[in-house]
C-alpha cells in the first residue's frame, strides 16, 4: 500500500495514471473477445490462441486489482474528494471490463466441450452478424484518446 502511495504521490497525474491502466485493461479484453471470436467460429488455431486468451485474462485481473488499489489510494489522500465520483467510476467500469475478459475466457473453452460443428444458415447467419455488431462497438469504444476525453470532460465539469 505505501508503495502505491508513494508511486501516486510522485504521479504528475494520479487518475490520468489509472485511465491508462484502464485503457490496457480495455485494449487486452478487446483483443480476447476478437480472439474468442475467431475461435468460436473456426477461424483460428484453438489450442495456441486459447492459451494466450488465458493468459490475458491473468494480465486483465492483474490491471483490474492494480486500479482498484490506485483509486483506493487516490482517494485516501485528502484534498482528492472532488475526484471520488470519477475514481468509483472507473472502479465500477474496470470490474466490468473484467468481466468481459471473463466472457472471452469462457467462450474459448467452449470449443473444448463443443461436440458438434456450428450449425450452418440462417442461425450462423445472425451469430456472426451480432458477433460483427459487438465487435464493431467494441473497437469503437476502445479509440486512443476515448479515454483521454473522458477524463478531459470529468476535469471540466468539476472546475
Amino acid at each position: 500500500m505505501l508503495r502505491e502511495l508513494l508511486s501516486i504521490l510522485r504521479a504528475s497525474d494520479p487518475l490520468r495514471d489509472i485511465g491508462e491502466s484502464f485503457g490496457s485493461m480495455l485494449g487486452l479484453t478487446l483483443e480476447m473477445n476478437i480472439a474468442a471470436g475467431q475461435l468460436f467460429f473456426g477461424e483460428s488455431d484453438s489450442a495456441t490462441e486459447s492459451k494466450r486468451i488465458r493468459e490475458r485474462d491473468i494480465q486483465v485481473n492483474q490491471l483490474e486489482r492494480k486500479i482498484r488499489r490506485q483509486v483506493i489510494t487516490h482517494l485516501a489522500i485528502p484534498g482528492n474528494e472532488a475526484d471520488t465520483p470519477y475514481s468509483l467510476l472507473l472502479m465500477s467500469l474496470s470490474k466490468d471490463v473484467e468481466r468481459l475478459g471473463d466472457y472471452a475466457k469462457n467462450l474459448s473453452e467452449l470449443i473444448e466441450i463443443r461436440s458438434q460443428p456450428l450449425p450452418s444458415g440462417v442461425t450462423l447467419n445472425e451469430l456472426q452478424a451480432i458477433r460483427r455488431a459487438v465487435e464493431h462497438a467494441f473497437r469503437y469504444h476502445c479509440g486512443a484518446n476515448s479515454w483521454n476525453s473522458v477524463l478531459q470532460t470529468y476535469r471540466r465539469t468539476r472546475a
